[in-house]
């Protein structure tokens, strides 16, 4: 039985989100022209965002994708699929309508598979039961901040997506805090910022030695952490 729920691992994901905070009316934002106001997205297909994916997604096709995949994901399971990624088609291409761009999106296909028995947790064994079928897509993710990605789509306010989307200075981070090239982009990312923006991430966010930490019942953390504000050591030759 194929268990699609994550991955166990020392390491985690080191993925966020930046969220512009800019004036759209005020921000360099992407129009479209006539060479790209015709935007084809292919979600539907095997992408995976796990820790191995270290890059920067800054492209509206990218970011459309993205959150497209994320969706998919939290509701794979869900008997309404296939009306909630209809709403989301709609609702990304009347954005992309509002600025300039014609979106045709692939949505992830739905799989399923049959089973007759269910995991026991109190005998650690397998149990027959009554047939039923579990749905899933092919796509995954590490990336724990799924649940904030659907709100933030499904808010009724667009002002966040729609920045997201369309401003430039909005942009996602992929990739493992075992891989020194996801340091590095974190820490260029950083460079470039000079503007307020929320960041959605699995690491909680900044925090000073002395703030409070919730999984030490309230003692101080004891150091202090301020994502991508340091350069990232060269990593060693092995030898």
């Amino acid at each position: 039985m194929k268990i699609r729920n994550g991955f166990v691992s020392n390491s985690s994901s080191a993925s966020f989100i930046i969220v512009s905070k800019e004036n759209l009316d005020a921000a360099p934002l992407m129009h479209a022209n006539e060479d790209d106001s015709w935007l084809e997205v292919e979600a539907d297909d095997k992408t995976c965002y796990n820790r191995g994916n270290n890059c920067r997604l800054d492209t509206l096709c990218d970011k459309v994708k993205y959150l497209t995949i994320l969706y998919a994901y939290h509701y794979q399971r869900d008997p309404r699929y296939f009306f909630l990624m209809d709403d989301l088609r709609n609702k990304f291409q009347k954005l992309c309508k509002k600025y300039g761009y014609s979106l045709y999106l692939h949505t992830p296909s739905l799989r399923g598979s049959v089973y007759d028995s269910k995991y026991d947790m109190e005998t650690n064994t397998f149990k027959k039961c009554e047939p039923f079928v579990e749905t899933y897509i092919e796509s995954s993710t590490e990336c724990m901040y799924v649940s904030e990605v659907v709100e933030l789509i499904e808010a009724e306010d667009t002002t966040e997506l729609e920045s997201f989307l369309f401003n430039p200075h909005s942009f996602c981070i992929l990739g493992g805090d075992e891989y020194y090239e996801n340091a590095v982009l974190a820490y260029q990312a950083r460079q470039g910022i000079d503007y307020p923006y929320r960041r959605i991430s699995d690491d909680g966010g900044d925090f000073e030695a002395d703030d409070p930490c919730p999984w030490k019942n309230g003692e101080p953390y004891g150091y202090s952490y301020h994502w991508g504000s340091k350069p990232p050591e060269p990593e060693e030759d092995d030898e």
